[in-house]
């Protein structure tokens, strides 16, 4: 009988979310035992509804800002307390977890990025653990080069002695056209409130037509680069979908000033969060204007939707980078370097040329089409990615 319960833990981010819950729900599929899915106690508190599978349970740990108040604006601090005030709290999650009746022992231990702390509570716990890679290998092959450049040796020893195991795109399956059989909504989970009307606006507009626009869960856009923004779809004639969630003080004025004016048209429709994988497969969706964050990319390439990418941090300048210059699935859109921003006149052109007649919006629309295929072939039986899923689940004897 197969007695595998397999904790996977995650911070709160909606990028860091989705791939995570993915896994846990491919893992039940798979012939798991149990599976816990845990975040932070505010990051649970957040997320709106949970898909719910036979085996499949929810829990928390605290960070030490239970209520999502991080009064000290210091990364490296908040990072400090979170590995002190995590790594016991996740020790007495493990312990609670495998004394519960009704739940099997934690056997395995699954951590995405920002809690390398969490191997070594498993380790002094003496439960194997491994690391689910939330970006991509290019960025991760970076980091590895990147933290041991000072020993060129223990880095060769590093990648030489790496053990990957290339799982991914997890993303719903929903994009894969295939039978989601727990009745759940087959889309996923959202940290905000989704609103109600997109949907109906979507369905009344032509095959391809609008640009959706959504920088994430995280990415703050400054009020120049929203007016840049708004001016550049504006200018399109296109029709547009644009996510800009609620702000904590209820809103700056370019944010309402932006608002006003979208009621008075019916171009465009600005709503506070949407479920991101329905609209992707929306019919009416040419175009996806995004930050780039990995979750995002993987999303657009499976859905085959193109790209103008406007990145900001971390591995976001990367995937823009590939989007560009190694799929051909859209174009990076070039900064004002003296303004910081990417102007309208940009904006426009970017989008012209993504959706346009132009042979350039016709290749990167065919490339887009591929990866998409590449992507389906890929999670479908004898495929890459579900061929070493399964060897992953073998080596529990899972089956």
């Amino acid at each position: 009988m197969n007695s595998q319960h397999f904790l996977l833990i995650c911070w709160t981010g909606q990028g860091h979310i989705n791939p995570t819950l993915q896994l846990a729900i491919r893992l039940i599929h798979g012939g798991a035992a149990r599976v816990t899915f845990a975040t932070t106690v505010h990051g649970l508190k957040q997320i709106k509804k949970f898909p719910s599978l036979e085996g499949l349970s929810y829990a928390s740990f605290s960070d030490g800002f239970d209520d999502g108040n991080k009064a000290i604006d210091d990364p490296q601090h908040i990072m400090s307390e979170f590995k002190r005030v995590g790594s016991q709290t996740l020790a007495n999650l493990i312990v609670k977890l495998s004394n519960n009746e009704q739940h099997h022992k934690v056997t395995f231990l699954v951590y995405t990025f920002l809690l390398p702390w969490a191997a070594d509570v498993a380790r002094d716990m003496g439960i194997p653990s491994a690391f689910l890679c939330i970006q991509s290998t290019a960025a991760l092959a970076v980091y590895q080069k990147y933290f041991n450049a000072h020993d060129e040796e223990a880095a060769i020893e590093v990648v030489v002695n790496l053990n990957l195991i290339p799982i991914g795109p997890l993303v719903p399956s929903t994009f894969f056209d295939t039978k989601d059989q727990s009745g759940n909504s087959p889309f996923g989970c959202d940290l905000f409130e989704s609103s109600k009307d997109y949907l109906h606006w979507l369905n009344s507009k032509p095959n391809n037509s609008v640009v959706y626009v959504s920088f994430g869960s995280l990415v703050t856009l400054q009020g120049k680069q929203m007016e840049e923004i708004f001016h550049g779809l504006v200018e399109t004639d296109r029709p547009f979908l644009w996510v800009i969630r609620a702000s904590e003080n209820g809103g700056s004025e370019i944010e309402d000033t932006i608002k006003n004016k979208l009621k008075e048209e019916t171009q465009g429709l600005i709503v506070p969060w949407c479920s991101q994988v329905e609209v992707l497969r929306h019919h009416s969706v040419g175009c996806f204007l995004t930050h780039c964050g990995w979750n995002s990319t993987l999303e657009s390439i499976v859905a085959g939707v193109p790209v103008v990418a406007c990145p900001h941090f971390s591995d976001q300048i990367m995937n823009a980078k590939m989007v560009e210059e190694v799929w051909g699935t859209g174009i990076k859109a070039k900064v004002n370097e003296e303004e910081e921003v990417v102007e309208r006149a940009e904006i426009k052109r970017c989008l012209e040329m993504v959706m346009g007649a132009a042979e350039k919006g016709e290749e990167i629309r065919r490339n887009a089409k591929k990866w998409k295929s590449l992507a389906v072939q890929a999670v479908n039986e004898g495929g890459s990615s579900h061929t070493h899923f399964k060897l992953f689940m073998e080596r529990f004897h899972i089956d």
